[in-house]
């Protein structure tokens, strides 16, 4: 049942004027028909089952939290409630009036119309304390920052990743990841996460790659280039089934993998990158034995990597051959090498 003296009557609502005196809101509840409502820019994403389970809940034991809303006046009188904060519940009770179950909405009506950045305010407050996850909480905090930003652009300022981490209670870390992963990751990448299937730290992991495609290349990149790295990479996480140092440590590999760039062994270049796996060296370098030896070492860790327990890892001839290509001697390779391995693996590599 809902008392007929808390029903709003709009067209006779007082909105009190701001003025400098006394500008605090106040709040009041009433309840209002779902025509009189005009929803504010959304800030989450409308889950339709949260909404529907919503929609059971209040049927049967009422609306329990208020939404929250104020009074704007259209134009000649003509008012209309902006509801801001709780459409979640909205369109739950907009659902149960569709099939016939009269229920009005219950809002917490400010006593005068709310500026942009109060409406900021208070949906930062409202959709911030929601239980989400990191994907979903990234998502919301990437619209508000949007919102806010446009306020603060109003004001002639510049709204700083600090500013608005210390605004919305989070780490600079945590903001400027979720930025990362809304701005940058994939949307087949966040499906995903969504889906549970790759973690969302991950993910986040993914947002900075170019250096991963040039390997050293001069030349643009496009969003296609990022797009199927991504995937490729989410790819090899899920199946590999790392955790996010093993994820982390195997894309700082392939970092170092990467400063030697160009295929060794022809066609082999390819069966290695398609498993991620880049041993590669310098074309060309002013310290050929240096880039050789660091491409040396890239392999060695492959085969400790791999857990290579036969000790059969040699020098093999088309080593050998790479080497005479690049105009490098084996003393002067082995000597450049040396500084990198342990006693036991120089022996392993180069013992008779």
């Amino acid at each position: 049942m809902t008392d007929s003296s808390t029903i709003v009557d709009i067209e006779n609502f007082e909105l009190r004027e701001n003025n400098e005196a006394d500008n605090n809101i106040r709040f009041k509840t009433f309840m209002v028909p779902v025509d009189d409502i005009d929803l504010a820019d959304n800030i989450r994403p409308f889950d339709q089952d949260f909404i529907q389970n919503l929609a059971d809940s209040i049927y049967t034991q009422g609306q329990l939290q208020p939404c929250i809303g104020f009074v704007r006046e259209i134009e000649d009188g003509f008012k209309r409630v902006v509801l801001i904060a709780g459409q979640h519940r909205y369109k739950a009770i907009e659902w149960l009036n569709s099939i016939g179950i009269d229920t009005y909405v219950m809002i917490n009506l400010a006593n005068r119309e709310l500026t942009s950045e109060e409406i900021v305010e208070i949906q930062l407050t409202e959709n911030l304390q929601n239980k989400m996850t990191p994907a979903q909480e990234a998502e919301v905090m990437c619209r508000l920052w949007s919102k806010m930003e446009s306020v603060w652009e109003e004001k002639g300022k510049a709204l700083t990743v600090t500013a608005f981490a210390r605004r919305v209670g989070r780490s600079y870390e945590t903001v400027n990841k979720a930025i990362k992963y809304v701005g940058d990751v994939t949307p087949i990448v966040q499906e995903l996460v969504e889906k549970n299937l790759l973690p969302y730290g991950h993910a986040v992991l993914l947002a900075e790659i170019d250096d991963l495609i040039t390997r050293g290349d001069e030349r643009n990149i496009t969003d296609e280039d990022r797009k199927w790295k991504q995937i490729d990479l989410a790819q090899y996480f899920i199946t590999k089934k790392f955790n996010y140092k093993q994820a982390s440590e195997y894309l700082k590999r392939l970092r170092e993998e990467s400063k030697f760039a160009g295929p060794l062994f022809g066609d082999a270049w390819e069966l290695m990158e398609v498993r991620n796996r880049i041993l590669a060296i310098r074309k060309t370098s002013d310290k050929q034995g240096r880039a050789a030896a660091g491409w040396f070492v890239n392999m060695v860790r492959t085969a400790d990597i791999i857990k290579d327990k036969t000790g059969s890892v040699k020098l093999s001839e088309a080593i050998h051959n790479a080497l005479e290509l690049l105009g490098v001697a084996l003393e002067d390779f082995k000597r450049d090498i040396k500084p990198y391995l342990s006693e036991r693996e120089f022996d392993k590599l180069f013992g008779e």
